[in-house]
């Protein structure tokens, strides 16, 4: 009898809902502001669990590695990223109503090999910003050991 019902609930879809972890092989972030001509930029390599960084803000990006992530902390950011929809951002997330601001674009390798790319500009609010994006840019934090998304 207990057989049976494992069965029974088993073939009715009695499993996780939680999506599968992304598979992603880097992230890239840059950061401007409207009243300076630099930027400031991350990769996260994670084929290397590599964390590089460039905080000049003289316009010509040199990342150098300031970081490492072990393999556990990537799984986790996967996982989390996936549940949390980074793969449906919006490839803009504009506020057209403020022209002085700053922004950020992100890029994201997966492994294979397919780009997505995620522009915000002039966006502060959280109804302006992508769905989770507290709950991802906490999770980039972490993996990173710095803020990445800001």
């Amino acid at each position: 009898m207990l057989l049976a019902l494992t069965l029974a609930l088993g073939s009715v879809g009695c499993t996780s809902k939680e999506p599968p972890p992304l598979e992603i092989a880097m992230i890239e972030v840059d950061h401007w502001a409207f009243d300076n001509p630099g930027q400031q930029g991350f990769r996260l390599d994670f084929a290397e669990s590599t964390v590089y960084h460039d905080e000049s803000f003289e316009g010509n990006i040199e990342l150098k590695p300031v970081g490492t992530f072990n393999s556990a902390a990537r799984e986790k950011f996967c996982a989390e990223a996936g549940k949390w929809g980074l793969q449906d951002w919006a490839e803009s997330y504009e506020n057209l109503d403020v022209m002085d601001g700053g922004g950020w674009t992100m890029t994201i390798t997966y492994d294979d090999g397919h780009r997505q790319q995620v522009k915000a500009i002039n966006v502060y609010e959280e109804k302006e910003l992508p769905p989770h994006y507290a709950e991802i840019s906490q999770a980039l934090k972490e993996l990173a050991g710095r803020q990445v998304l800001f």
